[in-house]
């Protein structure tokens, strides 16, 4: 669970929000479908749900961790420059 706060300092009002959803995509044959929305039809659709990938961000496919976790993704993971991308089908 990933939770993000937005912070809006104004002129004469601040105002603090926050949220905290899932971090789950899933695709579908009609739709695309985000946070605990995704989670659910995940467990029948794991080629095509993608969670953790802020593990990926910034690494190379070659990284050790990278290499770890692509063994236990239910989705691909392919090479391209070098870098882990994601391939869904949509």
């Amino acid at each position: 669970m990933t939770l993000v706060v937005g912070i809006d300092l104004g002129t004469t009002y601040s105002v603090r929000m926050l949220v905290c959803c899932n971090m789950y995509v899933t695709f579908t044959d009609s739709e695309r479908l985000i946070g605990d929305s995704a989670k659910n039809p995940a467990a029948i659709n794991l080629n095509n749900t993608v969670f953790d990938v802020k593990r990926l961000i910034v690494r190379k496919l070659d990284d050790s961790t990278v290499q770890f976790d692509v063994k236990h993704y239910p989705f691909k993971v392919i090479n391209r420059n070098g870098k882990p991308i994601i391939q869904i089908q949509y």
